[in-house]
């Protein structure tokens, strides 16, 4: 039996790292940087102190911290909520010391550290300290106890950042730390925006001018508002912090593109608290890559969506309504770190029936599911939601799902139904599924009740499924077979779908 730990060759990954510690660039230059306070009186997270060291360097970074939203739908779920986040850019091995600070709500427990395959184990250093090793970039939670993630800390290790603009070349504007609403009166002829260190307030939605080709946030640069860019060829990156936290629910999604806009690259840089979609991109050939989405509090709040020929990579999302949709052709979504909240699924194959081919999902880490165990109509790990629909339905085809793992047990890794998803409600619509694989595995599941199972249920004979594969998949702990998929599977689903299915 493979287990989820025994999957990961950890150790390969820590000699990996102390190889790349020995290949650092020259004497002198620093290899780890963290992230300054936007200002000295910005507020810092009550919980955490953060200090990360590699060999006689040591720095202290910056914690942020993300409240939970008191108004609108789903706030009642998480009311005192808080989510700290912190970050640093380094190259090879490093080590992180977490210091616990003295506040009541955060409660003494065990430290665990997610995602849990890595193997990573705090090594517990006096009453409120501990430290692990990091042996790549990636991005990982912390919390203490059973309850601690209800304020718990994200750490981001970031990749070493190459090409950060001059502020003081022609064409880049810096805009003012004091700014307080639109700067495209100023611009001139620039093409850059370039946000240093300091906190910024776009009031509202800022539609981004034709002529800005990037927008650059610095490390400890805090931008509060939201950024619509209408046109192609944009880069939005950095380090800094875009925050939608004094916008209203459903103001704005965050970081929006129409389909018109195409090749947008969003990187590096920390979307928080997000009143709607954190990255909504509606565009062809976009990519996202080591984003941090950080304050996903409220119903609508999900993280990210590309268009056709978009790649979604080395993402965190926390997400309170769908962490990720796979709408159209050639998406690609890779090493990606999932928290999902109250509502929403995890990966979302659609609303309404839609045509998509060659979809590739593969090296998630869901950490954490926050679903209430009432049955919700898209709460599951991979969903097909499809709330509405007609007679005439579309296909969806050439999926493959590979490397998933699911640490905290739910109630349903798969619900592919067509119908039937709401009690008392008719909802569904025909739908195709063909040519779909699920390879390699890892899910914890909750013991069978009446909400729970891996769900599949057609439209009727001619919308369905067909060659639908399942290769090594393990649920709690068990390889799931054409003999056991019904028991240790918890599969539901009519005689007539076990004839598109196959376990191998």
């Amino acid at each position: 039996m493979i287990t989820e730990r025994s999957t990961i060759p950890w150790f390969f990954n820590y000699c990996l790292g102390l190889l790349l510690l020995f290949l650092l660039p020259e004497p002198g230059r620093c290899t780890v940087r963290t992230y300054p306070a936007p200002t000295s009186e910005f507020p810092a997270s009550p919980f955490y102190k953060v200090t990360v060291t590699q060999g006689e360097e040591k720095e202290t970074a910056f914690v942020y911290i993300s409240h939970a939203r008191t108004e609108g739908p789903g706030t009642q779920f998480v009311q005192e909520r808080t989510l700290s986040y912190t970050g640093f850019m380094a190259t090879g091995v490093v080590t992180v010391e977490v210091e616990r600070l003295a506040d009541e709500r955060l409660l003494p427990g065990a430290p665990k550290v997610r995602p849990s395959r890595w193997g990573i184990e705090p090594e517990i250093s006096g009453e409120r300290r501990v430290r692990f090793v990091l042996p790549r970039a990636g991005q990982y939670t912390l919390e203490f106890g059973e309850t601690g993630y209800r304020h718990g800390l994200v750490i981001a290790y970031d990749p070493w950042e190459t090409s950060a603009p001059d502020p003081t070349d022609a064409g880049v504007f810096s805009v003012p730390p004091d700014l307080r609403g639109d700067p495209s009166s100023e611009l001139g002829q620039a093409h850059t925006l370039y946000f240093g260190k300091g906190m910024y307030d776009l009031g509202g939605r800022l539609e981004l001018p034709p002529q800005i080709k990037r927008v650059y946030l610095a490390p400890g640069a805090f931008v509060y508002g939201a950024i619509y860019i209408g046109h192609s060829d944009v880069t939005v990156d950095g380090r800094g912090v875009l925050s939608s936290a004094r916008l209203a629910h459903r103001e704005a999604h965050t970081l929006e593109t129409p389909p018109a806009a195409r090749r947008v690259v969003i990187e590096g840089i920390t979307v928080a608290d997000y009143a709607q979609f954190a990255v909504r991109t509606l565009g062809r050939d976009n990519v996202v890559r080591w984003v941090k989405c950080v304050g996903g509090w409220i119903y609508n709040a999900d993280g990210l969506v590309g268009w056709a020929g978009t790649t979604l990579s080395h993402n965190f999302i926390h997400a309170d309504d769908d962490a990720i949709k796979l709408y159209d052709d050639h998406v690609t979504v890779e090493d990606c770190v999932i928290w999902q909240m109250t509502n929403g699924a995890c990966l979302q194959l659609g609303w309404q029936s839609l045509s998509a081919r060659q979809v590739r999902v593969r090296n998630i880490d869901v950490i954490r599911t926050e679903w209430r165990n009432n049955g919700g109509a898209n709460n599951s790990v991979i969903n097909l939601r499809l709330a509405s629909g007609g007679e005439n339905g579309k296909t969806q085809r050439d999926f493959i799902f590979e490397n998933i793992y699911v640490e905290t047990p739910v109630d349903r890794f798969l619900d592919l139904r067509f119908r039937d998803k709401k009690k008392g409600r008719e909802d569904g619509g025909a739908h195709r599924l063909l040519d779909f694989t699920f390879r390699n595995i890892h899910v914890r599941m909750t013991s069978p009740n009446e909400h729970s199972g891996n769900l599949l249920l057609p439209y009727n004979a001619a919308y369905g499924y067909e060659n639908i594969r399942f290769e090594d998949l393990y649920i709690n702990g068990l390889k799931i077979t054409k003999d056991n998929y019904r028991e240790a599977g918890y599969f539901k689903m009519p005689d007539e779908v076990k004839l598109a299915i196959s376990f191998e």
